[in-house]
């Protein structure tokens, strides 16, 4: 399962993979691809914030030999944007990035505004090809700021 390292190189390779789709006008598969770039990014993020070092295989004891339970860890397994912000200690920060980061506002809101779901693989013409092309261009915004907390 992945890494802290994986998930990172995962993340850039999905928003490399869109970019390649964007430029054939396979733009379903585009907006599909990129959505993941977000979610392993911010999937990053919790694994270092909790300091474990693999999303879905972790480890089961933290410091002072706590136990984690599984319908804790299940909480994590979400593809949500809004949830993964949350459980990874991003959601305040973005909130505080876009007030002065005009850019990053209209990405977060753009992005919002289509609501990528994990089941859009199954969708054909869910989005236009203006629609992708921004969609990408605003996952790049979003990751770039992502990983500054990696």
């Amino acid at each position: 399962m992945p890494t802290v390292l994986q998930l990172q190189q995962l993340s850039q390779q999905r928003l490399d993979e869109a970019n390649d789709l964007i430029r054939i006008n396979r733009v379903d598969a585009a907006f599909y691809l990129g959505g993941y770039a977000i979610e392993m990014a911010l999937k990053a993020v919790i694994c270092k914030t909790l300091d474990q070092p693999d999303f879905y295989k972790p480890d089961r004891t933290l410091k002072g030999s706590r136990v984690v339970q599984d319908k804790v860890l299940r909480e994590f397994k979400t593809h949500n944007y809004s949830d993964l912000l949350v459980l990874s200690g991003l959601s305040n920060k973005l909130d505080d990035a876009m007030t002065t980061d005009g850019t990053l506002e209209k990405a977060w809101q753009l992005i919002g505004r289509l609501k990528w779901s994990e089941n859009d693989r199954y969708e054909i013409g869910r989005v236009s090809s203006s629609e992708a092309l921004d969609f990408v261009d605003a996952v790049k915004i979003l990751t770039t700021w992502i990983s500054k907390y990696w």
